[in-house]
């Protein structure tokens, strides 16, 4: 959904923000061309950090998974990069608030909200 916006007026904006990815039932190759349009389009140079969540039912390519996939992709953006945070389409689902300020520490694994979801 993400990248069919680009170039519409419901564009994502991802400058300072933590993106939240993740898919279901798509092929690795096909994840690889979305985040490689993605990065394309600018919207990875500037964000704050990517939480990704479940990847459920994404077939591998031949030598690889979804995760090898990601890793080449997200590791050379210089941005604290969380996988397998437990939101998705997977049986665990944790909710996940969107538009709020977070604080995303990758390597203790937390993802800590900093404001009220809802008033």
């Amino acid at each position: 959904m993400i990248t069919a916006s680009l170039g519409t007026n419901y564009e994502i904006r991802t400058e300072g923000k933590i993106l939240f990815l993740e898919d279901l039932g798509e092929a690795a190759y096909r994840i690889d061309r979305l985040i490689t349009q993605l990065s394309l389009a600018g919207k990875l140079s500037s964000v704050a950090g990517i939480v990704l969540g479940s990847f459920e039912g994404c077939e591998p390519p031949p030598g690889g998974t979804v995760e090898d996939v990601l890793r080449e992709r997200l590791s050379s953006l210089g941005v604290p990069v969380l996988a397998g945070f437990p939101a998705g389409h997977g049986a665990v689902n944790r909710a996940l608030p969107l538009g709020i300020a977070v604080r995303l520490d990758a390597g203790s694994r937390q993802l800590a909200a900093l404001e009220a979801a809802v008033a």
